[in-house]
Parts: structure tokens; C-alpha cells; sequence
């Protein structure tokens, strides 16, 4: 009836489940682990604004990569990623370390299974790993 008793997004899948439905909305989502981003999602449409980027849709999603010296286990990461198929997927940019992106459609189960690929591929992340995120809406 009225938005004070809205349910608000709790989980990070309540959030893409909001999200998918919602392609304008414009947000960052920081993946989090021991104190450390490990990497960041957020609209395609922010990479276009923010770093002039070359994107393929505006609503879809865009997965960032940082790879750099600051943080922990970087060069094992980095080399996971090289390894995988997903960096024959990304595009990459120079933004004091090697950054890349990986460009996602505005698609539920899409996003999902590149976020679950990146986790375990790349960062080594356990079935039972304890991370945190942090939501922004812009």
C-alpha cells in the first residue's frame, strides 16, 4: 500500500531479482571478501558515462575485473583468469592495474552464472565462502 512497507533487497539475489526487473536502474555492487573488493557489477550504461566505453547494452550488466599489485593473491588471480575462458570475453582497460569487463544481458539466471564462474574460476572461492557486498544506487 505504501512504500514504507516495501520489502527491501536483502540478499544479493533479492537485488538482481529487483534489478532484472528494473533494466534503468542504475547501481554498483561491490564483491566483498576478507576486507578486499574482489570485483564489482553494476549497468553498462555507468561504463558508457563514466569511462566512455563501448557497450552493447545499455541495460545489461558489466562485471569489473582489478587485477594490481594492492591486492592480496593478485597474481594467482590474475593468472586464473588468463586461463579461463572468460578472459577470451572481456574487454580490457588501463586504469592503474589491469581492468577488465565483462558484459552481461539483462538477464537473471545469466548474471548469476558468470558471478558463480568468476567466484570459483578466478578467486577461488569455496562453496561455503563468506563474502559480503556492498549495494549503491546511482
Amino acid at each position: 500500500m505504501f512504500g514504507i512497507f516495501k520489502k527491501k533487497p536483502i540478499t544479493i539475489e533479492e537485488h538482481f531479482d529487483l534489478l532484472v526487473n528494473k533494466p534503468k536502474k542504475l547501481f554498483q555492487i561491490d564483491i566483498i571478501r576478507n576486507s578486499q573488493v574482489d570485483f564489482q557489477i553494476t549497468r553498462q550504461k555507468l561504463l558508457l558515462g563514466w569511462l566512455k566505453l563501448p557497450i552493447s547494452n545499455s541495460e545489461g550488466f558489466a562485471i569489473s575485473l582489478t587485477f594490481n599489485s594492492e591486492k592480496n593473491n593478485n597474481a594467482i588471480y590474475f593468472k586464473k583468469f588468463k586461463e579461463s575462458d572468460l578472459y577470451n570475453k572481456e574487454l580490457k582497460i588501463e586504469l592503474g592495474g589491469d581492468t577488465f569487463f565483462i558484459y552481461c544481458d539483462n538477464n537473471y539466471e545469466a548474471i548469476s552464472k558468470l558471478i558463480n564462474r568468476i567466484m570459483f574460476e578466478v578467486y577461488n572461492y569455496k562453496k561455503d565462502e563468506v563474502y559480503q557486498f556492498s549495494y549503491i544506487e546511482h
